[in-house]
């Protein structure tokens, strides 16, 4: 769950409805709304290398999720405290959302349209820019440019 975490940028409590494709994309539910049923969402690996058929095949989740009733936010977040637990042991300082938030970084520097980044992450392109807007760098603007000129 922490390799489909970094490799798809979705929430933490999203990784148990996870369902990758060969082609880099995968089927994620959006969890936001309490008290409503999620919805699905197309989510996208921005470095393809990281999905491999292994993965993809193997994708270890808790219980099934194939449909937005099946989704129990009880148990997901029983799992994500837990989950969070672990990764504090492992490696203090680190939280599950810094796994998505470089996600959204690799999604800047490999030159993914913030539109599709932000549909892919389920939430809106205004919360992309504030969020993530500080990660761009005169680098990146000076590869913008380069692309541009020729």
């Amino acid at each position: 769950m922490t390799s489909a975490l970094a490799t798809y940028g979705c929430r933490p409590s999203e990784t148990v409805s996870l369902q990758p494709a060969d082609d880099g994309t995968a089927r994620v539910l959006t969890i936001k709304r309490k008290g409503k049923l999620p919805t699905w969402r197309t989510g996208l690996a921005p470095q393809p290398e990281w999905v491999t058929q292994f993965e993809v095949d193997r994708v270890a989740k808790p219980w099934a999720v194939d449909a937005p009733a099946q989704y129990d936010s009880d148990e997901a977040r029983r799992l994500v405290q837990s989950w969070q637990a672990w990764l504090k042991a492992q490696a203090p300082g680190w939280q599950l959302y810094d796994l998505r938030h470089a996600w959204a970084v690799r999604s800047i520097r490999r030159g993914i349209n913030a539109s599709l980044a932000a549909k892919t992450m389920g939430h809106s392109l205004a919360v992309h820019h504030s969020t993530y807007h500080r990660w761009l760098e005169q680098s990146d603007v000076a590869g913008v440019a380069a692309s541009l000129a020729g």
